[in-house]
């Protein structure tokens, strides 16, 4: 029986009553989800012997729409603030690949200024490290490591008025200590094992005591605090390191094979001798791989000035146009054939990968070269015609090295004109071709797997040992056997679907990151200037619409967090709804050889040739049907459409992802500001106070306005990003963060806050392939030096010596400053002080020399800035010459 419990938190007791109901495992958008009801103890044992229905599932409850939705708050009083939330019950709920998750309040309750709130996610385990992004009202906030939100306006002085604690659902849990600590009736019992969760912890700064603050953080109530993240661990067979019956060896991933074997074991019936993990492996190998996809957009378009054109030495004048696109010289008879040449800068990224291609009409034999980065393009060269006047298109691909220009060279010894009709420079871009995100309520049924095969192309078969294994589909598969014509006993061939019953338009849905992790369509269908379809033929059947009229169906992979992987599957859905279908009867010794195999090749008889002519076709087929009556065997099959059989062309075939939806922010009265300039490495010197601590600095340009800066960085584990991190600014245009992350990839952003705390977006990101450290010479340091004391008369030394007050320079190099004392001669002859004093960029810092007593002979002063491994500074000299007797 399919059932769940119902779970009361009374007193320090769990009270379990079975209410039997319904339960399945709908597809659900993870954007803003969460579990309902706390599970006190749920033993370790159950997660991991992966019972998702009953227990597990049930004890907890999801809003019905969006999981974890939290319900619209409402304006409360400060007393409000004291309640606890009631819980509601229904089925459970799982999550895999990146989502982003909310919760479902399971408790809460007020300790003094105190406000707890234990938020339950989605059934553990997950990896320690699982949390990209923290989200509270549906804007992005930082968490430290210590759980304090470091973003306003939640900071305050030493401390956050939220703090953010999380675990991992691994079955280990214990209880919270805060609550234990806080409430009576909160016990050690209450463990809340194998469940991902969230505990809140809100300071209320009294509404009597500061109602501006309080306001500020509370008028609305306390929000939803979600959280995009890596969700679930997953078995890989392929990893010598995992156990398939231990949880905790296995590793996060978005490995579409992967994740449905993890839920494929899940349903009753089936053990892990039914699996093939080999050929799972292949397939998990298959699902890893690159495909190219849509390339990006247009890097250059050629509509601007070049940056600089360099002309032939002999005298030609080389030209462009940027209106018309055209390049010309006026010719100069002289021997460089690689003149004029034609640059852009800033336009491309050294180690990526374009796509390239220019038709030129003219004099487009007269190219020479296309230059992206200081490697020329491979360059082909197809004959072609625009407007009825003869052109040549050029395509080639290219990885961009040192440099980031592009440019374009041509034969300037006599003269020329061409112009570029049309022209693209394009990044390269590739994906796994297989993967799956989301998650689900209630029992893992059927209908769910078969969900989860959609989303990433797969399909499940049966071995000759009738094990279980997994494969991704191609559009093309190889056969895996034939069927030969002499074999038949009987064929029934049905036309595909007659226009007027089939869809002749789709779109397309799939689980987006883009626009915050819902269910979106890809923006396939668009209309030019000239009002000409611009979408991908695929996509709508211009053809047979005109026959009849618009048909429009949905493809829907609730679970692929890909717009291209989602075209790839629905291209081929769309033409495999075209194909021709029909019904093979076989002798039952014939259909058994076809037994677990889904691509076979047909012979069917060529009607209209000779007698015995046959015609091969490439089909899909299902399972034979056996008739023991008669000993045969009927065989399904649908032709693969001849459309199907050729190269996948992305930039043909797809279209762009749908723009990004940023998250909510505070009012954006501040512009948003460029990425940080720049990240460098520094560590400090001996003997100081920060002696041998490394740092990553920042440099950022403000924006107007701007009265808080607040910048954000992030290093990875492999190839996955860490959770985001503050750093320690100094100012609005600098930065830092004790750590030494030297070689290390890393990210970072920022945003500006003015006066009353009301922020700007983000800025893009600045990205670091490996952070290097800085040894540049520092620049000067401001100095002003001050005789301190009277004169004595005699040799007039000062009775207290000098202070120095220097300004570090403003280079991010600089980790100190250092100061020497000096005289030619007397008792102080010589140098006869030292003192180092560790510094950030533009610090000032105040140094005294004491008195020497160096006769009548002068004092030289000088201060320089010091780099991480000693590099000086030129040193600017003070020099006090004693007065005379």
């Amino acid at each position: 029986m399919k059932g769940w419990f119902k779970v009361w938190l009374y007193g320090t007791t769990s009270v379990v009553a079975i209410t039997p109901t319904a339960a399945h495992a709908d597809p659900v958008s993870i954007g803003g989800v969460v579990l309902g009801i706390l599970a006190p103890s749920l033993a370790a044992s159950t997660v991991a012997s992966g019972i998702v229905g009953g227990l597990l599932l049930g004890a907890l409850g999801i809003a019905a729409n969006l999981l974890f939705a939290p319900k619209p708050p409402k304006t409360p009083t400060p007393d409000t603030l004291k309640n606890s939330f009631e819980l509601e019950e229904g089925p459970g709920v799982f999550a895999f690949g990146r989502v982003r998750a909310g919760w479902k309040i399971a408790f809460g309750r007020t300790d003094g200024y105190l406000i707890y709130q234990l938020g339950l996610h989605y059934f553990g385990p997950t990896g320690a490290s699982a949390v990209e992004t923290w989200i509270y009202d549906d804007r992005e906030i930082v968490v430290e490591a210590n759980g304090a939100v470091s973003s306003p306006p939640w900071t305050k002085y030493n401390g956050s008025w939220m703090t953010l604690k999380t675990k991992i659902g691994d079955g280990s849990e214990n209880a919270w200590p805060e609550l234990v600590a806080a409430f009576d009736g909160w016990t050690t019992n209450h463990r809340v094992r194998g469940i991902v969760q969230t505990l809140a912890i809100f300071e209320n700064p009294g509404f009597s005591e500061n109602p501006t603050k309080f306001n500020r953080l509370y008028s609305q109530g306390i929000k939803a605090v979600e959280r995009i993240e890596r969700a679930g661990l997953f078995y890989d067979p392929r990893d010598p390191a995992q156990h398939m019956n231990n949880p905790a060896t296995w590793t996060w991933t978005m490995n579409a094979v992967l994740i449905a074997l993890h839920f494929r074991r899940k349903r009753p019936g089936v053990v892990n001798a039914d699996f093939d993990f080999a050929l799972i492996g292949a397939a998990a190998d298959a699902a890893d791989a690159l495909v190219e996809t849509r390339a990006g957009e247009n890097v250059w378009l050629g509509g601007a000035a070049p940056d600089g054109i360099v002309d032939d030495p002999g005298g030609g004048t080389g030209a462009y146009n940027p209106t018309t696109r055209t390049f010309s010289c006026t010719g100069s008879g002289g021997t460089s054939s690689a003149r004029p040449l034609f640059r852009w800068i800033d336009a491309v990224e050294p180690g990526t990968r374009y796509l390239v291609g220019f038709t030129f009409t003219g004099d487009a034999d007269r190219l020479n070269s296309i230059v992206l980065g200081d490697e020329t393009v491979p360059l082909t060269a197809t004959p072609v015609t625009v407007g009825g006047q003869p052109a040549i298109q050029y395509t080639g691909e290219v990885v961009a090295t040192d440099n980031d220009f592009i440019r374009f060279t041509w034969d300037g010894r006599s003269a020329f004109s061409a112009t570029a009709t049309s022209g693209y420079v394009r990044e390269k871009r590739f994906e796994p071709r297989a993967r799956l995100s989301g998650g689900g309520q209630g029992q893992i049924t059927t209908d769910f797997i078969q969900a989860l095969y959609r989303s990433g192309g797969l399909e499940e078969y049966r071995t000759a040992q009738n094990k279980i294994a997994i494969r991704v589909v191609d559009d093309y598969p190889a056969a895996e056997g034939v069927i030969r014509a002499n074999r038949i006993k009987r064929m029934r061939v049905n036309k595909g679907l007659e226009s007027v019953d089939r869809p002749n338009v789709f779109q397309v849905e799939f689980y987006s990151a883009e626009r915050q992790y819902v269910v979106s369509r890809v923006p396939l269908h668009g209309i030019n200037q000239a009002g000409a379809y611009t979408g991908p033929d695929w996509a709508r059947f211009e053809s047979e619409i005109a026959l009849t009229e618009e048909r429009e169906e949905t493809l829907s992979y609730e679970f692929c967090p890909s717009a291209y992987q989602a075209q790839r599957l629905a291209r081929r859905e769309a033409y495999m709804m075209r194909a021709d279908t029909g019904t093979l009867v076989l002798s039952m010794f014939t259909a058994l050889a076809l037994w677990g195999k889904r691509t076979v090749d047909i012979e069917f008889p060529d009607f209209g040739a000779g007698d015995g002519d046959v015609v091969t076709k490439r089909c899909k087929i299902d399972a034979p049907r056996v008739d023991d009556e008669t000993g045969e065997a009927e065989v399904a099959f649908a032709i693969i459409p001849d459309a199907l059989t050729g190269d996948y062309l992305p930039n043909t075939y797809e279209r762009a992802a749908p723009p990004v939806l940023p998250l909510e922010s505070y009012e954006a009265v501040l512009d948003t500001p460029d990425p940080p300039n720049f990240a460098v490495g520094i560590k400090y010197l001996p003997g100081g106070a920060r002696a041998g601590r490394n740092e990553v600095r920042f440099r950022m340009t403000p924006v107007t306005d701007a009265h808080r800066a607040e910048i954000n960085m992030r290093t990875y584990t492999g190839a996955l990003p860490d959770l985001w991190q503050g750093a320690n600014e100094r100012g609005l245009a600098m930065a830092w963060k004790a750590g030494d992350f030297e070689g290390q990839k890393l990210d970072a952003r920022l945003r500006y806050f003015d006066e009353d705390l009301e922020g700007s977006y983000f800025s893009d990101l600045l990205e670091v392939g490996s952070l290097s450290r800085t040894n540049n010479a520092p620049g000067v340091p401001f100095v002003v030096v001050t005789p301190e004391g009277e004169n004595t008369g005699g040799g007039g030394e000062p009775l207290d010596g000098w202070t120095v007050d220097a300004t570090a320079p403003t280079g991010l190099s600089v980790v100190a400053i250092r100061v020497t004392a000096s005289s030619s001669g007397g008792p102080g002859t010589g140098e006869f002080f030292r003192e180092t004093v560790d510094v950030f960029p533009d610090e000032n810092v105040t140094i005294t020399v004491p008195w020497a007593d160096t006769g009548l002979n002068p004092v030289v002063i000088e201060v320089s800035a010091l780099s991480s491994d000693e590099t000086a500074s030129s040193a600017p000299a003070y020099t006090w010459t004693p007065p005379g007797p």
